[in-house]
């Protein structure tokens, strides 16, 4: 699963250096990015563990079906206000490889903001970039991919399209869909105010352990994701209106023929509820980023709103009102510039005046 192609090629025509074994390599790297921001650089809850409580869970304990993970980085990490707390759920994908535990900063910040947030393990392994670059667009592989993560082998999604892909193995319980669902009924157990983002629906392809057959609320959900995730993040928003999207260094699909059609394609959630942060040096991590980002749902993100770039230099510099944000300048190699927007012990000391931007908040230059 998640083959890699030894060179693929993006939409340009360029040939992408490195990207071969990206599959296998993200990880090990990610150990050598240099530590640009800690929890104690963080404002709001970062700075104010007492404001939160957090709460790590082994996804396997949520629900029937679901696979075991014995590394705790990849336990489902759940952060809540003690005391204000938001309507809407945040819900942050990881990138490709990394756990759930490794973006414990933007869930807390988010966290601080006054939201639920929850930060999700899910079958991330291998690069859906690497898998798919190599194909043509009427394969359709980014997006028989994504919606089998997302949703599950051969399950309809909203619409009531199935997805099955050859790069991945992914069933209904541990797609993003099953396993959020089953971890929020494991939380309403404990505490019923969780049981809000879930709807009861006889005729979902999903069974939680304490609710029976439940689909999400989806009107309540801000998808977070970063580097995958966020492509998974901004996919599940064209299937379903959600009530905010976030997309840090994502999404990347491009292939032999050009942008994945599924990016091209209409979007159920309004395309000015879509949000952005990259660097602009990412590299085979991120080349295509901002054209899939003015060529997403049609009219490109933000569309309705505005749509121009602007860059934050650090995360902290004035995003003049646009959804499409920019970090300028090097970090040294590409893969430090692709996780300066989101990973632990990576992102820039102002990128969290970003995040704070992004999930609705106001700008404060890194003090929110």
């Amino acid at each position: 699963m998640y083959e890699a192609s030894r060179q693929p090629i993006g939409h340009d025509g360029r040939r992408i250096a490195g990207r071969s074994r990206l599959a296998v390599s993200v990880l090990a790297a990610v150990t050598a990015v240099p530590a640009v921001a800690t929890a104690a650089t963080i404002s709001g809850a970062g700075a104010h563990p007492e404001r939160v409580r957090t709460t790590r869970i082994e996804p396997s304990t949520t629900g029937a079906g679901i696979t075991a993970e014995t590394d705790p980085a990849r336990f489902h990490l759940v952060v809540e206000p003690r005391n204000r707390r938001d309507r809407r759920l945040v819900v942050m994908l990881p990138g490709s490889n990394a756990g759930a535990g490794n973006y414990s900063d933007f869930t807390t910040h988010a966290a601080g903001l006054g939201f639920a947030a929850i930060s999700l393990s899910y079958p991330n392994r291998g690069t859906i970039g690497a898998a798919c670059q190599a194909t043509q667009a009427e394969e359709r592989c980014f997006e028989r991919a994504r919606g089998e993560i997302v949703f599950g082998a051969d399950v309809p999604d909203p619409t009531g399209v199935r997805y099955s892909s050859d790069k991945v193995d992914v069933d209904a319980a541990n797609s993003i869909s099953g396993r959020l669902i089953a971890l929020i009924d494991h939380l309403a157990a404990e505490d019923g105010s969780w049981n809000r983002f879930l709807i009861n629906d006889e005729r979902s392809p999903y069974r939680a352990a304490h609710r029976g057959r439940v689909r999400l609320d989806h009107d309540k959900l801000i998808l977070v994701g970063h580097s995958q995730g966020g492509g998974h993040a901004g996919f599940l928003a064209t299937r379903t209106e959600v009530a905010r999207v976030v997309m840090l260094s994502s999404p990347d699909d491009t292939n032999l023929s050009g942008t994945a059609p599924w990016i091209v394609g209409g979007s159920a959630t309004p395309l000015d509820r879509y949000w952005g942060l990259r660097h602009e040096a990412e590299g085979p991590f991120g080349a295509h980023v901002a054209q899939v980002w003015c060529e997403f749902g049609g009219r490109g993100i933000g569309a309705g709103d505005t749509t121009s770039e602007v860059e934050v230099a650090d995360g902290s510099g004035d995003p003049k009102g646009s959804h499409r944000l920019v970090l300028p300048g090097d970090l040294g190699t590409p893969l430090a510039n692709h996780m300066a927007t989101a990973y632990d012990g990576a992102y820039l000391a102002g990128v969290p005046a970003a995040w704070t931007y992004l999930l609705g908040g106001e700008h404060r230059g890194g003090r929110p």
